[in-house]
């Protein structure tokens, strides 16, 4: 079977372990993006491991969008991604591992990749 190109659409994972053997992730964030040339058409962020459910960060989604994809649109992305966070008294520590890896990691190796 061969797929198509994705066209406008980029997309971006990563996670964060505590050692590689560990089966499942602290921590992890997946981005799709549609792009209209540089800029952010709409996008989809995704963060998992920090709730009981797959958390979707609409903040971070609205952060993105209409925005070109650089270091500042990623940067404001993950604060957005983690602003509403209320961890409970022993995952606290999630919210600062998600911050800088959650849409902001997968859209600054976006960038360099396009």
């Amino acid at each position: 079977m061969i797929l198509p190109a994705p066209g406008n659409v980029k997309s971006g994972h990563y996670e964060v372990r505590f050692k590689e053997s560990r089966d499942w992730p602290m921590a992890f964030a997946t981005v799709v993006l549609a792009m209209n040339g540089g800029t952010v058409g709409s996008a989809r962020v995704i963060l998992g491991a920090v709730a009981p459910v797959p958390w979707r960060s609409e903040d971070a989604e609205r952060a993105l969008a209409g925005q070109p994809l650089n270091e500042q649109t990623a940067t404001a992305a993950a604060e957005a991604a983690v602003r509403t966070a209320r961890p409970l008294s022993g995952n606290g520590y999630k919210v600062q591992i998600t911050k800088p890896r959650s849409s902001g990691r997968c859209c600054r190796r976006r960038h360099q990749d396009v």
